[in-house]
């Protein structure tokens, strides 16, 4: 009886030791598995980094040129011509079938514009031109061309954005063909009303605008009166043979004063402007502008700061309603 319990014995420690020999076999197993994935992935990145560092420094041999592009447009009008781009390699040897990216603008919210994006390849003589859809909204903004990156990485985008050409895509707004009546007064360093801005008014005109004036209802006692009730005034007059009713201050927020050094004036102006549209009095624009001037006198400073500040007044309503 004492043999066979030594004979169990012992058979239990050969099965114990040699289940204690099979685990370190296969960890070793799943060791040598990790290590080769390991290996496979660094592998991978190693590849990646080298087709990007290869894509990267192929780009010093490429040019991007813009060839042509339209002039402004309306909302609603075709641009009269497309914008076209020349790829080539620093030889000037046109690059046919050259992956390109197209950024252009695709609507737009409030003030914001969204981009949309296409790839395109070129041509035989290493051209493409880009004939954008009928423009839907008006915008001062870019179209952008630059070779099509590979990956997602920072660098390699940058590289390429870098490399690229933009041209400008204007679409004016209604406003030009449609007119504005202003009701815009200037103010004087002292705070009080002095005349309606000459400088608005001629702004709108040096831009093809025929059909604008200083609005019927224009008296300083209606200055500081509800919006709702100078569109009333004045709808009751002209109705709606002009687009939109403009309404709004100009003043000084510094008064001109010499500078320390001695070197001329300086001053700063400020114009909220709001715009209404007449068919039904819907408030569609309203800003606040700021311009700091300087000049070698009183005069010089007053002028061109006004002047400044009217350009982008109206730049903001010709491609902002």
């Amino acid at each position: 009886m004492k043999l066979k319990i030594k004979s169990i014995i012992v058979v239990s420690l050969v099965v114990a030791l040699a289940s204690c020999v099979s685990v370190p076999s296969d960890n070793n197993e799943k060791n040598q598995s990790n290590k080769e994935h390991s290996v496979y992935k660094k592998t991978a990145a190693n590849s990646i980094d080298s087709a990007e560092k290869s894509f990267t420094a192929s780009l010093d041999n490429i040019k991007i040129q813009l060839k042509s592009f339209p002039k402004k447009t309306s909302v609603g009008e075709s641009f009269k011509s497309g914008f076209t781009v020349l790829a080539t390699d620093k030889d000037g040897t046109p690059l046919s079938g050259f992956k390109l990216t197209v950024d252009y603008p695709s609507s737009k919210n409030d003030d914001v514009i969204s981009y949309s994006t296409i790839d395109i390849l070129t041509n035989s003589d290493g051209s493409y031109t880009f004939v954008p859809d009928v423009p839907s909204f008006s915008a001062n903004a870019v179209v952008n061309f630059y070779p099509t990156p590979i990956s997602d990485n920072k660098e390699v985008l940058d590289k390429c954005k870098k490399m690229g050409v933009s041209a400008g895509w204007k679409v004016q707004s209604d406003i030009i063909k449609t007119g504005a009546v202003l009701f815009v007064w200037d103010f004087n360093e002292k705070d009080k009303p002095v005349n309606n801005s000459y400088e608005i008014l001629s702004e709108f005109r040096t831009r093809g605008m025929t059909l604008v004036g200083n609005a019927p209802v224009n008296e300083t006692s209606y200055i500081g009166k509800s919006i709702q009730t100078l569109y009333k005034e004045n709808y009751e007059i002209i109705e709606n043979a002009y687009g939109y009713l403009i309404v709004g201050t100009v003043k000084y927020l510094t008064p001109v004063a010499a500078l320390e050094d001695g070197n001329g004036y300086s001053c700063t102006f400020s114009a909220d402007i709001t715009a209404v549209r007449m068919k039904d009095g819907a408030v569609v624009f309203n800003k606040i502008f700021k311009k700091e001037s300087f000049g070698k006198n009183w005069t010089e400073c007053t002028s061109k700061g006004k002047e400044q500040l009217s350009k982008e007044v109206v730049d903001a309503l010709v491609y902002g309603l």
